[in-house]
């Protein structure tokens, strides 16, 4: 999470150099969603100017959606963040979410079985830059990972398709 932070400030910097990161670093939550709660409600007590707002744990996204909720924050906050469509179903359908990502856990578990059999085989090469997985198609290596790609994103028109 911390490398994300890291990057995502750097993308920011460099895409938004105009958008001003409010905090003095990143605030955790420590995966206690009740915590991710109160780090939100106290965010948008301290920076009233807030306009959006990242939560990056599966607890943290839910609890930060309640804060918006019981802030009636939700039209002037924009939230995301990764999570579960379960967790986030009913803040995407009353507005306060609009979109959220998560991987696919389906593709990912695929993906990983499949490099699997394909190392325990010999068919994964040291120095390869790409594995072709069965309905995933290709995937990017990059040294010693195997990029899944695009996460799904999650919003009302497609939230109640997924059920985990």
């Amino acid at each position: 999470q911390n490398t994300w932070m890291n990057l995502m400030e750097e993308y920011r910097k460099e895409k938004y150099p105009t958008m001003v990161n409010l905090s003095d670093g990143p605030k955790g939550s420590e995966e206690d969603q009740a915590l991710a709660t109160q780090v939100a409600t106290d965010s948008l007590k301290a920076y009233p100017e807030m306009n959006g707002l990242f939560a990056l744990t599966s607890v943290s996204l839910p609890g930060a959606a309640e804060a918006l909720r019981k802030s009636n924050a939700s039209q002037r906050v924009f939230l995301t963040g990764l999570a579960t469509p379960n967790a986030m179903r009913q803040y995407v359908k009353d507005g306060t979410v609009k979109k959220f990502a998560l991987w696919n856990c389906e593709d990912l578990g695929y993906l990983t079985v499949y490099a699997a059999v394909a190392a325990v085989k010999g068919e994964l090469n040291p120095g390869a830059t790409e594995i072709t997985a069965g309905h995933i198609g290709a995937a990017k290596i990059t040294g010693s990972e195997i990029l899944l790609g695009d996460p799904l994103v999650f919003d009302a028109n497609n939230i109640d398709q997924y059920n985990f």
